[in-house]
């Protein structure tokens, strides 16, 4: 089936945020003592959500729920300071968009990242381009590898599942597009392993934004 629409992951995917997300969660681990973490080893953990991912990184020693959630709200508030420092799109991401866009090509974006900062960054370092839907998580909302959002977003974009790609850097966005009867589309410039990628049933992975145009074209003939 032809692909019409392109559904993007954020971090990772469009945009390289890692440097922002370290420092947020080092500022706080810093005030708490605790080893402040590498890019390298931020890549490794990102993808469910700042809540998921500082349960994955504090000792066991921390077990109080009200404790934990202080230092998720604490990160959270060092983020919303931090976002825009160095977060920037990927080299041929813009003239990805720009041929996209030529083509007719709908596109939207989905994330775990909280809803707020989802459309926020979007507006401040895309802001030339249209997505017909930018969804980040909420709450009471399952996240990806839940394939609601993603269904949702094919219903605003008026297009069948099986005309969408959904295009991520992670094991979950390749799981969330196979639930939904999307393309699974991983990128190798992003924050995990292809072999991660190919694991969780990535149908074709892209070495770099210039190759995707090419190949949608190419499925079309």
């Amino acid at each position: 089936m032809r692909t019409k629409g392109i559904i993007f992951d954020l971090d990772g995917t469009l945009i390289d945020t890692i440097g922002d997300l370290t420092a947020s969660v080092n500022a706080v681990f810093s005030s708490l003592a605790l080893p402040e973490l590498s890019d390298e080893r931020m890549k490794q953990v990102i993808g469910d959500g700042i809540d998921s991912l500082i349960r994955s990184l504090l000792p066991s020693r921390f077990t109080e729920e009200t404790e934990i959630t202080g230092i998720v709200n604490s990160v959270r508030q060092e983020y919303s300071t931090r976002w825009k420092n160095t977060s920037v799109p990927y080299p041929g991401i813009p003239e990805l968009l720009d041929a996209l866009t030529r083509r007719g090509i709908l596109m939207s974006v989905l994330s775990n990242k909280p809803d707020e900062f989802t459309g926020i960054m979007i507006q401040a370092v895309l802001p030339q381009w249209h997505f017909e839907a930018v969804r980040g998580s909420f709450p009471d909302v399952p996240r990806k590898p839940d394939p609601s959002s993603a269904l949702a977003i094919a219903g605003i974009m008026q297009l069948d599942p099986g005309e969408i790609m959904l295009l991520g850097d992670s094991g979950s966005d390749m799981e969330t597009a196979v639930r939904a009867g999307m393309t699974a589309a991983g990128v190798s410039w992003g924050y995990r392993s292809r072999e991660e990628l190919s694991g969780k049933g990535a149908e074709i992975i892209f070495e770099k934004p210039g190759d995707i145009v090419p190949y949608i074209l190419q499925c079309i003939i």
